[in-house]
């Protein structure tokens, strides 16, 4: 019971969270960012409800990583057609190229590796941009440094998807549990460092 209530209790945080933060607006965001947020934050909150009524079957599940893959992605999306405009177009065609892509190596049964390789690389960069802009953003424009929760929710997304990723080509049962149980948590925590990056910059 205790377990179950240390996974249940910051997952419903995180969709409170996620919530709020859909509801809040996205301040200083142009219209199309804040579209892009707004899908993020929606997906992250279905997640965490989906996680607490079906427990970490959704993680195993094909339909659930394409799903889940759209929360870096959305988000790094916002950040490019903020900080990077010119980018936009160009960013929005390789989410759609790679979601694409990871949609085909799911559901088509590809090789393990061809299906880890595709959510890796697609996560990797994704993450990549959401750790990078805001510190490039930071650096260049007079925006507060609080912009930079946005780089650390975004590393502790991308570290975490990693593990699980790493964690599911051959690490013991036992320490793929272990993790589990810290996942939750860290879901919390990033996602509130996020919350925290969008509002106060």
């Amino acid at each position: 019971m205790r377990a179950k209530f240390s996974f249940v209790l910051p997952l419903a945080l995180t969709a409170l969270l996620s919530a709020w933060q859909i509801a809040a607006g996205h301040p200083g965001s142009t219209p199309f960012a804040t579209w892009a947020y707004t899908l993020g934050f929606g997906i992250l909150l279905v997640a965490s409800v989906w996680l607490i009524l079906m427990g970490r079957e959704v993680l195993n599940s094909v339909v659930g990583v394409w799903f889940a893959a759209l929360i870096p992605l959305s988000l790094s999306l916002g950040l490019v057609n903020e900080y990077a405009p010119t980018f936009t177009s160009a960013y929005l065609g390789f989410i759609l190229i790679g979601w694409v892509g990871i949609a085909i190596t799911r559901f088509m049964r590809a090789h393990p590796t061809l299906r880890v390789g595709a959510v890796a690389f697609v996560h990797g960069v994704a993450g990549l941009v959401i750790v990078g802009l805001p510190l490039l953003a930071f650096a260049l424009y007079q925006i507060r440094p609080f912009i930079l929760g946005m780089s650390l929710g975004g590393a502790i997304i991308g570290i975490s998807g990693m593990i699980l990723l790493w964690q599911r080509m051959g690490r013991s049962a036992s320490k793929w549990d272990k993790w589990m149980e810290r996942l939750p948590w860290s879901l919390l925590f990033s996602t509130l460092c996020l919350v925290i990056g969008l509002n106060l910059r």
